[in-house]
This record gives C-alpha cells, sequence and structure tokens, in this order.
C-alpha cells in the first residue's frame, strides 16, 4: 500500500534506552542546557530553543512506554530529496492528504496502534502493537 501511493518513510526508532527516555520526557519540561546534557549522555543530537519548546511523551520512564518491551516504533516521512520531513501536513505524493496520516491508515490496516489517535497527544511518527495489552499488563509480565 505504502509504494502503490509513493509513501516514504523510514523507521526512525524501535527499542528504547532509559537514557533516551529520560532525555525525551525532559524535552519542553527542562530548561534547555538541562534538556542537552541528558541528550549527550543518551548519545542523541542536541537540540535548539525551539526544539525544547515541545513535549514530545508522557512516558516518565522506559517501562512506561511500549518501546521498552519492543511493542512500538517510531518513523519519519521521506521528502522527494531524501530527506526527513517532520511538517503533518507533508504531502509528498501530492494526492491531497497528509501523508502522515496515510501512513497511520496502513499501520491501522495491517493491526497497529498508530499514535495520531491518541487523544490527549497524538503522537504521528508512533505505532504500537498493543494486541489487548496494557503497559500495567507488560510491567508485571502479563504475556500469554
Amino acid at each position: 500500500m505504502a509504494e502503490q501511493n509513493s509513501l516514504h518513510f523510514i523507521v526512525t526508532q524501535t527499542l528504547r534506552s532509559q537514557e533516551e527516555q529520560a532525555a525525551y520526557y525532559a524535552r519542553g519540561r527542562l530548561p534547555l542546557n538541562e534538556v542537552n546534557k541528558l541528550y549527550k549522555l543518551a548519545g542523541l543530537g542536541i537540540l535548539s530553543e525551539l526544539d525544547n519548546k515541545k513535549i514530545v511523551t508522557k512516558a516518565k520512564t522506559v517501562w512506561d512506554s511500549f518501546h521498552a518491551y519492543g511493542r512500538a516504533f517510531d518513523i519519519a516521512i521521506i521528502n522527494s530529496e531524501g530527506k526527513i520531513d517532520w511538517d503533518e501536513a507533508a504531502d509528498w505524493n501530492s494526492d491531497g492528504v497528509s501523508d502522515w496520516i496515510q501512513v497511520g491508515k496502513l499501520g491501522e490496516s495491517i493491526g497497529l496502534e498508530w499514535g495520531g489517535n491518541f487523544s490527549s497527544m497524538p503522537d504521528l511518527p508512533h505505532f504500537q502493537l498493543r494486541e489487548g495489552y496494557t503497559i500495567s499488563d507488560l510491567k508485571k509480565g502479563r504475556l500469554a
């Protein structure tokens, strides 16, 4: 379906370390210099003031995220020049529909939960395979 619709994307993250989660959680909550210390510790690139204005996760620890259990991944849309495009309105296949919306629907069509549908904090790059499990179930090791 992605190829039929000329949608191009890459996976940007799968499993996540506690250091990465702490850095992402700090983003938008702590001063830039503190966030960049955490980003450096996690092996991530440094942020600008503008990047640090937006909260990007509600998961305080890695264990509060489906990423910790190998049940989530994040993607990025690739534009016609082969560069990552985070613009929510990106429509590189020129069909009048956001590529993010199309990729989200694609993920849902194969049984994934798409972060773009999260009610309190939509997360367009995020997909997870819940299979009925909650974070509480995963923390307790309740897997069938």
